[in-house]
């Protein structure tokens, strides 16, 4: 396998990233779909204080995408977080995550998703399951949080 190199994520309009699409729409996910239109219409670019979004490619291609949006002041969301089915179980994801956590500045980071697999992902990388809360299934407090709030 390629060197895995994690970068600024290059945009809707590449021939790659609508490969990507619809391998994704493919399997039944729509949320690279959403990307597209929102990053089209303007609507989501992930550009609001804290937000980031990165793509990871292994050679030239572009295996995996990311991304981080503000809840608030406290809380980032997860968001458009897919990696490329051969891809899978080779540290892909888990680097792109890595890098999305590294730079974020958020007490909490939580997500929405619906995919068994993807579930156990996240609780290997730390995420607790949030339960009675339509809206986020995970959560994961960083370190920042919690060295600010068990100081001594």
């Amino acid at each position: 396998m390629d060197e895995i190199i994690i970068q600024s994520f290059s945009g809707v309009d590449t021939a790659e990233f609508l490969s990507l699409m619809a391998i994704s729409e493919a399997e039944g996910y729509r949320f690279l779909r959403r990307l597209h239109d929102d990053w089209v219409s303007g609507t989501n670019r992930f550009s609001r204080p804290g937000e980031g979004i990165w793509e990871a490619r292994c050679g030239r291609d572009l295996v995996a995408v990311g991304g981080l949006n503000r809840t608030d002041e406290q809380i980032g969301r997860l968001r458009r977080f897919y990696v490329r089915p051969d891809n899978r179980r080779r540290g892909v994801g888990r680097l792109l995550l890595d890098t999305i956590l590294a730079s974020s500045s958020f007490a909490s980071i939580e997500l929405q998703t619906t995919n068994a697999d993807a579930a156990v992902f996240y609780a290997k990388q730390g995420f607790e399951e949030v339960h009675g809360n339509d809206t986020v299934t995970h959560r994961l407090c960083t370190r920042s949080f919690r060295s600010q709030t068990f100081q001594p």
